[in-house]
């Protein structure tokens, strides 16, 4: 597991040649899907966790849980005693004081570790994949900051669950490219 960023850069540069690779494959060369599906599979996984909402939600959490731990360990004692000046500050913030910085490489770390546990890949495995294209030459697909739709015909807002991919009636879908869509 990588620990630093050079080692964290180095593997994203790897799964994006990768995934590069994948597309061109099924997209260019007109290669068959079913030869591709399971690297597909941890493509749309990657794609599902890899989107900025993700990012920021994963980033909050973090400085939340730096921020209080440091401040149980100022109330604990367990910090060096500051100067005065800081001392009168941490009293006034009744110790609200820390507001950690989480390094991008840190959170991308954190990101593939969340997507290679994933049980997606698995899931998506066991469903019936096709690639589809636009019923008309003037017709397109958008790609955006979040590829990954799951839509489910049998939910219902009165319903106290969400759907997911392991919900049986749903239906997943993510453009590769203006022209072809992976359902």
């Amino acid at each position: 597991q990588p620990n630093d960023r050079a080692s964290i850069e180095t593997m994203l540069s790897e799964i994006e040649g990768d995934q590069a690779e994948l597309l061109r494959t099924i997209l260019d060369q007109g290669g068959p899907l079913h030869q591709s599906l399971e690297k597909m599979t941890h493509f749309v996984s990657m794609m599902w966790y890899r989107v900025p909402n993700f990012k920021r939600s994963l980033e909050s959490s973090l400085k939340m849980m730096l921020s209080q731990t440091a401040r149980m360990m100022l109330k604990a004692g367990r910090f060096p005693p500051p100067p005065d000046e800081i001392k009168q500050l941490i009293e006034e913030r009744d110790g609200d004081v820390f507001h950690p910085k989480v390094a991008n490489w840190m959170l991308l770390k954190m990101m593939f570790e969340q997507i290679f546990a994933s049980p997606v890949p698995q899931i998506l495995l066991g469903m019936n994949a096709r690639l589809v294209r636009p019923l008309s030459p003037e017709a397109f697909f958008v790609v955006g900051d979040t590829p990954v739709c799951l839509y489910d015909d049998q939910w219902s807002n009165y319903s106290g669950y969400g759907t997911g991919f392991a919900t049986p009636s749903v239906e997943i879908s993510m453009p590769l490219s203006a022209s072809v869509m992976i359902v």
